[in-house]
């Protein structure tokens, strides 16, 4: 059995009225999704790594989180 969290990012575009982006990614280290839920609302870089294929038993999406951290100021 897998556990796995499954997230989406939303990310607004520079123009308004604008259509969020939307980013469906899978977290499946219990530290990483902590560090994400300890974020919520702010601006974030998440690290992730690809992997296409792999049966649904590992993740929801191919998009798997590895690192977050606070983005840099503007």
């Amino acid at each position: 059995m897998c556990k796995t969290w499954e997230g989406e990012q939303i990310r607004a575009l520079a123009t308004l009225p604008a259509i969020p982006d939307k980013f469906f990614f899978t977290v499946r280290d219990d530290a990483v999704a902590d560090q994400i839920n300890s974020h919520i609302g702010q601006k974030v870089v998440m690290v992730y790594q690809q992997h296409r294929g792999l049966p649904n038993c590992f993740g929801e999406t191919e998009y798997f989180i590895v690192a977050v951290r606070p983005a840099p100021a503007d």
